[in-house]
């Protein structure tokens, strides 16, 4: 809940909010989809009516591992996904919010769609559509950083040239 509330101490509120509020209403959980499933819903709608105003904020975890990379690579990806995060937030909300369930939760397209309150297939178009907008940003990122990076070569150039001249 931490990325959807932003502070840990109100992460922490909503998860017992939400508790509390799946024990009251656990006589209507109709079985048909997993509790953590419903459980979520649940923590989602709570977390959407306190927060209409206000913005996420992304915060990835960390995978367990039993042997961690070096902390240079380690602290690499992490930078990589921030940032990756960070454009993906760029979406338009549904999609993000598609991603975010898809591959930070890893909730299949069913639950994804019980959870969102759409269609399996539309779920599917958003998670089709979000891969596409991001693959065509990360592209443009990328040409952009390989032309200032161009740039600054040819910057470095002239400088040297005038200073040995």
């Amino acid at each position: 809940m931490r990325h959807k509330v932003g502070a840990i101490e109100d992460a922490e509120d909503l998860v017992q909010d939400t508790f509390v509020r799946a024990y009251l209403k656990l006589s209507q959980y109709d079985g048909k989809h997993k509790f953590t499933t419903w459980l979520y819903a649940i923590g989602r709608n709570l977390a959407a009516g306190r927060n209409r105003k206000a913005a996420l904020t992304v915060r990835l975890p960390m995978p367990a591992k039993t042997s961690y990379p070096p902390p240079d690579d380690l602290l690499e990806q992490i930078q990589f996904r921030r940032s990756l995060w960070s454009l993906a937030r760029t979406l338009p909300s549904n999609q993000y919010e598609a991603l975010w369930l898809r591959y930070s939760q890893d909730m299949s397209v069913k639950e994804i769609a019980h959870v969102i309150g759409l269609t399996q297939v539309h779920v599917k178009v958003l998670l089709y559509r979000a891969r596409k907008a991001m693959a065509a940003k990360l592209q443009r990122q990328s040409t952009d950083s390989a032309a200032k990076q161009a740039l600054s070569v040819k910057k470095q150039k002239r400088l040297t040239e005038r200073s040995g001249a």
